[in-house]
């Protein structure tokens, strides 16, 4: 008869050893009352090894005795001796209990929100109104409508294009998409006119449509029309608007002045070193074995963080761990021809990026000239060839009355 191995490990079984000259004997009694033995082996001539239930062994002692071997128990497997073990431990199956208790309870509440795919729009901004819509730390997740929430929060930041909220247990993940600006769209009739993106002296123009204001050499400044839709007519009173296209290629001068010091901070790491350990759980901080503070007046610090998850569920308790490495300060004096150096290449990035694309470097300079011991002002001077038109929408004007022999305006013809 064979009993599959789990229905045993259910039910119990023992491993036993039955030693004595009648071993054989032992066996052959058991089989003829029913009581079932398994894998069955023989250790030594007067020794052997074997596997009962426990229903069965209680069977096993008159047996035992009749037939004049002993009945050793080895070892105790199965279901019920678990329990049995268990039952002592009645601290450990609170603690069991209460710990799973704590996962489906802290399962229900939000404990951290995180903000991802912004890069213009602050973090705090998008929390802040989330916050006034309901989404907090410590709010039922129930509560959340997700998409009432994703309306109402990009009406209030229109810069948002797109906005969505997941849930990882007791953490929210709001991912967000920024709005692209989009070019604006002219239809073939539009009427407009083309303007000055910038102050600068018109250098060639290129005109595909409408009739140029300005000519080359000429001064203009920004907003100013170069080109315009309004075409009058020659034969008739009447006037045409059209859409202006053009290039216009214009010299564009930058100045930039900054002062910057000479003296630099340097950091230099003693060798010493702390670890401290702050446990976040339900929004809140608490540090462990330290007060909080920074072991070290000055100090490089590197931070790691460790969330409580089951099954990918973050459980609402962070451990986070932050080494500090002691540094001292020191202070280094430059020459004023090297910070005059970094000074104008930093000025002259801050000038690139202000310039139109396509743009053309003409010519830079710089100068610097020390304000004091340890201060130096940086002039840089850049002049860049960029094409300046921008087109923008014009307003047709209304016609205006004709006027009658004595002066007077007449009625509209039907």
């Amino acid at each position: 008869m064979f009993i599959p191995a789990l229905f045993s490990y259910f039910r119990g079984y023992l491993v036993i050893t039955v030693t004595g000259n009648f071993t054989e004997r032992f066996l052959n009694v058991c089989t003829a009352q029913n009581i079932l033995l398994w894998d069955i082996t023989r250790i030594s001539g007067r020794t052997i090894r074997c596997k009962i239930s426990v229903r069965a062994f209680k069977k096993l002692p008159k047996i035992a005795y009749n037939t004049g071997v002993n009945v050793k128990i080895n070892a105790r497997h199965g279901f019920p001796f678990i329990l049995q073990q268990y039952r002592r431990r009645k601290i450990m199956l609170a603690g069991i209990f209460i710990f799973i208790l704590f996962v489906v309870m802290a399962n229900q509440f939000v404990w951290d929100i995180e903000v991802r795919g912004n890069e213009t729009v602050k973090a705090a901004d998008i929390l802040a109104v989330l916050e006034e819509e309901g989404l907090k730390c410590g709010v039922l997740k129930s509560k959340i409508d997700q998409r009432t929430l994703k309306n109402k929060t990009m009406l209030k930041i229109p810069a948002l294009s797109w906005l969505w909220v997941d849930k990882h247990g007791s953490k929210i993940i709001v991912d967000v998409r920024e709005r692209v600006p989009v070019p604006e769209i002219f239809n073939p009739d539009d009427y407009c006119n083309i303007i000055a993106a910038k102050d600068a002296v018109i250098d060639s123009l290129i005109v595909r449509g409408g009739i140029p204001v300005v000519s080359i050499g000429d001064t203009v400044l920004k907003d100013t029309v170069l080109v315009t839709g309004k075409i009058p007519s020659s034969l008739k009173s009447e006037i045409r608007y059209v859409q202006s296209d053009a290039q216009i290629y214009a010299r564009v001068w930058y100045e930039k002045t900054q002062q910057f010091s000479r003296i630099s901070t340097i950091r230099t790491q003693t060798g010493n070193k702390k670890k401290q350990y702050t446990l976040k759980i339900f929004g809140r901080e608490i540090h462990l074995f330290h007060s909080g503070n920074p072991p070290y007046e000055n100090s490089d610090i590197t931070e790691n963080k460790h969330e409580l998850s089951v099954f990918g569920n973050y459980l609402g308790a962070t451990l986070i761990s932050r080494e500090f490495k002691e540094v001292t300060l020191s202070e280094e004096l430059h020459t004023e021809e090297s910070i005059a150096a970094q000074g104008a290449q930093i000025l002259k990035n801050q000038i690139d990026d202000e310039t139109l694309p396509d743009s053309e470097l003409l010519s830079v300079s710089d100068s610097y000239r020390a304000i004091n011991d340890t201060t130096v002002e940086v002039t840089v001077k850049a002049e860049y060839k960029e094409d300046i038109a921008v087109k923008v929408k014009g307003e047709i004007e209304a016609p205006a009355p004709e006027e009658g022999e004595n002066g007077e305006a007449l009625p509209p013809q039907a």
